[in-house]
């Protein structure tokens, strides 16, 4: 017997997914800055913190524009500051990574949003 489903699961409609990556956003934030003693005991840890404090821009940057028509350079600014905010709490090293990795989400992010408006 099959325990497999032949079904698809169906996508999330934009404002539940915009609240499900703010809720991510929000419980990754929330980690970093309990947890920036281990994160900042290390040279590696910084690097670590910086890209997972990425996370959390790219998560709220995705809830910002699920929760939009169109997101313009202001929520791109916005999503990298909060970013770096919560960076900024383990280690100065953990800003300049968030910064450089955020900016890369960025742009994968209008990447795909671009492909996918061509289909």
């Amino acid at each position: 017997v099959s325990t497999q489903s032949t079904e698809k699961m169906a996508p999330l409609p934009p404002n539940k997914s915009a609240s499900v990556a703010g809720g991510i956003a929000l419980v990754l934030g929330v980690l970093l800055i309990a947890f920036h003693g281990p994160l900042a005991s290390s040279k590696p840890m910084t690097l670590v913190a910086g890209a997972l404090a990425s996370l959390v821009s790219l998560f709220s940057l995705l809830a910002i524009g699920n929760s939009q028509r169109e997101t313009k350079w202001p929520g791109v600014i916005l999503s990298v500051v909060t970013g770096g905010f919560v960076a900024s709490r383990i280690h100065p090293v953990s800003i300049t990574i968030c910064t450089a990795c955020s900016i890369g989400w960025a742009i994968y992010v209008q990447s795909a949003s671009a492909a996918m408006k061509q289909k």
